[in-house]
């Protein structure tokens, strides 16, 4: 298979037609005006892009250009809003499913409904299906036959059942419940409220859904597939939540995205009729802004607190703006003006607004927050509650209880919040969190939709442990016993060299211009190549970077390198070929605690810093590893490390585990964390020798780093993790196009004349193929005479005894300008992160040669997805060797996976490194970005599961069980006696 420009061309043109002109079915079926806004902004979006959209949904836009709307009648009743008020908690999750049940019914019998009954039932294809996960569910049953990926949608972000479908953490001691009023961190009995409440909404939800599986029978015939089967296998989700520090930081998987504010753009006061207009630019003192949103109406408030409200109105210079449904307003004072419509965003972002008084929608309080409005909010019914305990928390605005109202609180929380400047400052800095993305959200949405269109769905994506089951997931069937033989032939892989965390810090508030500490110890080649492609990107962005590292580049504008030292210039990678599984977790610990003090404190009074001493510098902390498989790093972060999920970095095992497989990596965890623990101790003592008090806990600060980076990716080839909002995945940040002008001139020559291919051979910059056994370089040399394409072999040494007229070695190459040469067939690579990440993104099918450490996993991911086979080193022969590479040559089905993990990789709205680049200018632009920390990190394990509430629950039914068998043995005491 011969990989040409123009096939890569062919693909490329293919993708993006298929990004740009599809056809789309939209099904929304929450009956709320303001889901619809959300909705529609979304969809209009889409069609603005060039596709075809199909909506069917109950509040309609008008149909235009590329999109259809069909409107599917059934909405909740106007009359029983205000009733929801006066429900107990219990009562009011009973009312809201009850409500669902009665609006799924009407829905089916809709018109709209027939017509997609007609749909499904013609031969019409769609390229993709985005549907509402928020009521509606009967609709799901017929999307199998659409046969199309499903992308899902939702506005109401406090539905636990998506949470649930897509797999995502939502611990009730962490999440408040959208009826509660309690905001993160809760005290035990909120969580404990929140607990039951949860179950509770469990309860009737699954209740719900039997009816909409009864009812999907009923309409869609027997045959229909079951709710639960097509919900539960979601390939992909956005969801209404954010902006960042306004909802709960959540751990998400790569296949849930949040995009809150989706709607939320720039104020254009042209757009205000004419009369708005002219008000709000005659408010010199300012204007407030009243409006209960789309489902609460103002006229539905009774007539004393619309009396009341209008006497506190009347009082002030300020004017006021109401959202008011009627055209009269009897006894209305002259400073106030009522509408039926008005453009919210437009009013909320005029300059002259100084207080927004809202009911506490989610969209609401979105757009206050883009538009830096403080708020007082009167919530009425669902997460309004909860929104409104989040404007007290936030410092952005007042909450009044509606049942509480009186004339007395309206006007004394008016006033506090117009007269108290902290409300307005702290809304600003709200605002400017909220404006601060690389991407607006709807382009991060859009891009997502047609991300899903070009791969035909997002499997890749999916996070690694869901195709588990509760217990194995938390390895609770390890508790079986597992066959002794089967452990007992595991062979013992190689461990990398010491490898210790590396840094990130500044000292400068502002984002352009700041002065960053760059501190990376580890003592390997290819670190210092991911490490240096990013210091070199942000001294590129204009940043002054002083560099401490082993591997040093060339000093420039920007950039200053310091050489850390330490290096294993004499160093034989290939023995660690030959230990055991333990042996390479003991060599990895013991080499990383084997440092001599003085050499430390020689190294420190160059400016070298560790982590005991960070906090010193007073400044934003950001660590970065190059190596993904540090699970200490994922630790302290609270990301998951589960041994059923993910395989330890030292073990060949592919993706899924067997039970036996699960058994060993089980053991494995265990010990490197006994020995990472004992080595900490170490590095503490250490640490308190050379800089004495000063010495923080390393651990400590560990957890409390404000941001993380990890060379983890790209998507499909690394297992997808859930992640929190402060750790962020750049793998194949060092990747570019490639240059063929940078290859040395003879290279370039042999390359561009390889007209049957080349293959490419190198063992990266740790191992070197010098250090090969003499007998093995001659199988492979014999190998490669055998072979009619050329090899370009990365080889230490000027002279190689036996070399074929078709090969070619040298000491340095360039290896991306190698990868992604037109005539590059086939890379035989020892598994190196980078080298296989870079191999990906170019495209290139794979034969490996794990040595050490990650290598032997990433040769079994290799294998995994299909680009490529991986060959044990110690049992190297020339004949496995050579079938090899003739599989790889010849079966074309690896240079096509190899193809499209390309298109995966490089299917992103940045590269890596500029994401890279923003966050670490987002920490300092933010002062640490503190709002970004996951909710829930304050507490400890069993508050997390909730294991404490659980156990007071339970503890009545204890006691009773306890007294119970008192008095039945002291009753057959008595007995006894008698």
């Amino acid at each position: 298979m011969r990989r040409s420009l123009l096939s890569r061309i062919v693909v490329l043109i293919s993708l993006a037609w298929r990004a740009d002109a599809s056809k789309i079915l939209a099904i929304t079926t929450l009956p709320s005006p303001s889901h619809g806004i959300w909705n529609r902004v979304l969809l209009e979006a889409l069609a603005e892009r060039g596709h075809q959209v199909t909506a069917f949904m109950p509040f309609v836009g008008k149909n235009k250009t590329g999109i259809s709307y069909f409107e599917i009648e059934g909405t909740f009743p106007d009359e029983g809003v205000l009733d929801l008020m006066s429900l107990s908690t219990k009562e009011h999750v009973e009312a809201v499913w009850d409500y669902a049940s009665a609006i799924g019914m009407m829905q089916v019998e809709s018109g709209a409904a027939k017509k997609l009954q007609e749909l499904f039932e013609s031969d019409e294809k769609f390229d993709l299906i985005i549907f509402e996960l928020c009521f509606g569910e009967h609709f799901a049953s017929i999307l199998p036959r659409f046969k199309a990926p499903i992308f899902a949608i939702d506005a109401y972000a406090d539905g636990f059942w998506n949470w649930d479908f897509l797999n995502v953490d939502n611990h009730p001691s962490v999440y408040v419940q959208p009826l509660l009023s309690y905001v993160t961190p809760m005290s035990f009995f909120e969580r404990t409220a929140n607990f039951l409440t949860l179950y509770y909404d469990k309860y009737h939800y699954g209740q719900y859904l039997k009816k909409q599986q009864a009812l999907a029978y009923e309409k869609f015939g027997n045959d229909v597939p079951k709710i639960e089967d097509v919900l539960y296998n979601l390939e992909f989700m956005i969801i209404n939540s954010g902006p960042p520090g306004v909802d709960p930081g959540r751990i998400l998987p790569p296949n849930v995205k949040e995009v809150g504010c989706l709607q939320c753009r720039p104020a254009n006061p042209d757009k205000l009729q004419k009369e708005v207009k002219e008000f709000l630019d005659g408010a010199n003192d300012g204007f407030i802004f009243f409006s209960l949103g789309t489902n609460v109406k103002s006229i539905m408030l009774p007539q004393e607190v619309i009396d009341g409200i209008l006497e506190v109105f009347g009082k002030l210079k300020l004017k006021v703006l109401w959202k008011f449904e009627r055209d009269d307003l009897p006894g209305k004072p002259n400073n106030v003006m009522i509408n039926k419509w008005l453009s919210q965003q437009d009013v909320l972002g005029h300059k002259n607004a100084r207080l927004f008084i809202t009911h506490g929608g989610r969209l609401s309080t979105q757009e206050a927050t883009y538009h830096g409005t403080p708020m007082l909010a009167i919530p009425f019914f669902l997460d309004q509650h909860k929104n409104a305990e989040a404007v007290v928390k936030t410092g952005v605005g007042l909450k009044l209880e509606f049942l509480q109202f009186t004339k007395e609180k309206f006007e004394w929380s008016v006033n506090e919040v117009l007269h108290n400047h902290l409300f307005k400052e702290r809304a600003r800095v709200r605002s400017a969190i909220a404006k601060d993305r690389i991407n607006t959200p709807l382009e991060e949405a859009v891009f997502w939709v047609e991300y899903m269109i070009r791969h035909n769905g997002t499997k890749h994506l999916q996070p690694a442990g869901h195709h588990l089951n509760w217990f194995q997931l938390h390895s609770l069937d390890l508790q079986q016993s597992a066959k002794r033989g089967e452990i007992n032939e595991m062979r013992l892989c190689p461990l990398s060299v010491a490898l210790a965390l590396t840094f990130l810090f500044s000292e400068c508030q502002q984002t352009l211009g700041a002065k960053i500490l760059a501190i990376a110890p580890v003592i390997s080649p290819s670190h210092g190549i991911w490490n240096r492609a990013l210091f070199e990107g942000l001294a590129d962005k204009g940043h002054d970077v002083t560099a401490i590292i082993p591997f040093v580049g060339k000093n420039r504008t920007g950039i200053s390198y310091h050489d850390i030292g330490g290096l294993m210039e004499d160093e034989n990678f290939l023995e660690y070929a030959h230990l055991s599984v333990k042996g390479n977790v003991d060599a990895f610990w013991d080499f990383s605690t084997e440092v001599n003090p003085g050499q430390v404190q020689s190294e420190v009074s160059k400016s070298d810093v560790f982590t005991a001493i960070l906090p010193k510098f007073q400044a934003p902390i950001i660590g970065i590893n190059a190596y993904a498989d540090a699970w200490w790093n994922w630790d302290a972060f609270g990301v998951d490390v589960r041994s059923s999920i993910f395989p330890s970095s030292i073990l060949p095992y592919k993706y899924p585990m067997t039970f036996p497989q699960r058994v060993i990596n089980f053991v494995v965890l265990v010990y490197d964390r006994i020995k990472r623990s004992n080595s900490l101790k170490v590095q503490q003592a250490l640490a308190k020798h050379v800089f004495g008090n000063e010495a923080a806990q390393i651990d400590e600060i560990e957890r409390n780093f404000d941001f993380f980076l990890v060379n983890n990716g790209p998507p499909g080839v690394d297992l997808g993790r859930a992640l929190p909002p402060n750790f962020k995945e750049v793998g194949c940040l060092q990747c570019r196009p490639a240059d063929p002008s940078k290859l040395q001139p003879n290279v370039r020559e042999f390359l561009d004349s390889a007209t049957d291919g080349f293959i490419f051979f190198s063992l990266g910059s740790n191992i070197k193929s010098t250090d090969l056994p003499t007998e093995v370089k001659k199988e492979i040399l014999e190998v490669f005479g055998s072979l009619k394409q050329k090899v370009l072999w990365k080889f230490e040494d000027d002279d190689l005894p036996g070399k074929p007229k078709n090969v070619l070695i040298n000491k340095w190459l360039s290896q991306q300008d190698v990868l992604g040469h037109n005539n590059m067939r086939a890379f035989i690579t020892h598994g190196g992160r980078l080298s296989t990440q870079e191999a990906s993104y170019h495209g290139v099918p794979l034969v490996v040669i794990p040595i050490f450490a990650d290598q032997y996993k990433n040769g079994a991911k290799a294998i995994n997805t299909g680009v490529g086979v991986s060959l044990e080193f110690l049992k190297f022969t020339k004949e496995k060797f050579a079938q090899a590479i003739q599989e790889v040559l010849n079966n074309p089905i690896y240079g096509e996976n190899a193809q499209r993990y390309s298109s995966i990789a490089r299917d992103t709205l940045h590269t890596p490194l500029e994401e890279a680049i923003f966050w670490i200018e987002y920490v300092i632009r933010h002062k640490g970005a503190k709002h970004l920390r996951p909710a829930g990190q304050h507490l400890n394990w069993i508050q997390l599961h909730s294991i404490d509430v659980v156990a007071f629950l339970l503890s009545p039914l204890v006691l009773i069980a306890f007294l119970l068998k008192k008095f039945l043995c002291s009753k057959k005491e008595k007995l006894k006696k008698k």
